[in-house]
């Protein structure tokens, strides 16, 4: 028998070299997940955790009073509460019942996280009013968590039954989780569910690879990164990109998607019955979301359209009636033209110079359109 001959009964030489690769290749995932594990701090990469929600009052308001620092890697801020339970100064009575006022109500993006209680929408609002010779009080009733249209549905009633007097009223709604489904559940202030560190498969505990939590935490912070998910997905006719409000993009919806966009959609329609009732005026401003204005070209395909939730939620309003304005084109021609980012990379949320344009935006649209 030739030297160079296999015996007989022996495996391929290849099947070894797949075995050896196979455990090369598990060292190495063993390696970078421990490496994970112990260099990167998920910690300071979750979602901004607000405090002293007053889940007693369902919710919809702080604890009165109450006062705390914020800090991240990202920003640095101070939330005080009034009485009300709200992120402003004290509201004397003569303020409650002055009908001249603003009632402005959102999310965390109307409550003013990352900034100083002076940079906050309502804040610039009211120094911009005050600088056309108009001050007016702009009532700051932003509410961070599961706020959607829903909520400020009701933080609208809880403000008219409080005896808020202001005949004006606007309604920030943002292009993201505005638009979850869980948004429709009874308890949307409830508060959140810690996360599941592990996942549950026929009665045995699955670690989680934090390598893939790492990996998505990097792509979401990225805008090259998510536009280069985006166009892989359209390549590949597959979802790389995802998340719970995704399908407000979508060029064709299902039923589904379609009918639950309409059903959040119409608690507008339910603010601006209460304000006609009450003699009020409603406006509606659309805030999109951070992936809108830094990946646009790639949210805009045959599947997506970046610009499509924002042209629905302007149709349905001028619909029913309601003047509303679209900051998506102000947000995305001062990206394309500065090349500066107007959100911050980690938390998403609006950084200092985001808030300026966005404010500066809504006062001339609020002051164009004769308020105060």
């Amino acid at each position: 028998m030739s030297s160079f001959e296999r015996p007989r009964g022996g495996a391929p030489p290849w099947i070894g070299n797949l075995v050896l690769g196979l455990v090369s290749l598990l060292v190495t995932v063993l390696v970078v997940e421990l490496g994970v594990r112990w260099l990167v701090d998920f910690e300071s990469h979750k979602p901004f955790a607000v405090y002293d929600v007053d889940h007693a009052a369902g919710g919809l308001s702080f604890l009165p009073g109450a006062r705390r620092q914020y800090e991240t890697t990202e920003f640095r801020f101070e939330a005080r509460y009034n009485a009300f339970g709200r992120r402003d100064v004290e509201w004397s009575p003569e303020v409650v019942a002055d009908p001249s006022g603003v009632l402005f109500i959102g999310d965390s993006f109307a409550y003013g996280i990352g900034v100083e209680q002076e940079e906050t929408l309502p804040s610039q609002l009211e120094a911009l009013f005050a600088a056309s010779g108009r001050p007016v009080e702009v009532l700051n009733f932003g509410m961070p968590g599961n706020g959607a249209p829903p909520a400020y549905a009701a933080m609208l009633e809880d403000a008219i039954q409080k005896g808020f007097a202001a005949r004006t009223v606007v309604a920030l709604v943002f292009v993201g989780n505005d638009f979850y489904p869980n948004v429709l559940e009874p308890t949307p202030f409830a508060p959140p569910a810690p996360r599941p560190v592990a996942q549950q498969s026929n009665g045995l505990s699955v670690p989680r690879l934090r390598t893939l939590d790492f990996l998505r935490l990097r792509v979401s912070q990225s805008a090259r990164l998510v536009g280069w998910a985006l166009t892989a997905g359209r390549l590949l006719g597959v979802t790389v990109y995802d998340s719970g409000g995704t399908y407000v993009f979508l060029r064709e919806r299902t039923p589904d998607q379609e009918a639950l966009f309409q059903r959040i959609l119409a608690f507008l329609g339910t603010m601006k019955e209460r304000c006609d009732d009450t003699g009020r005026r409603l406006f509606a401003v659309v805030l999109p979301n951070r992936i809108q204005v830094e990946n646009r070209a790639a949210l805009t395909d045959g599947v997506y359209d970046a610009a499509r939730p924002n042209r629905d939620v302007v149709a349905y309003c001028d619909t029913i009636g309601i003047r509303c304005l679209d900051l998506l084109p102000v947000l995305s021609e001062v990206y394309e033209r500065d090349g500066e980012p107007l959100f911050y990379a980690i938390d998403r949320h609006l950084n200092r110079t985001g808030y300026r344009v966005v404010g500066n935006a809504i006062g001339a649209f609020l002051l164009e359109a004769g308020v105060p």
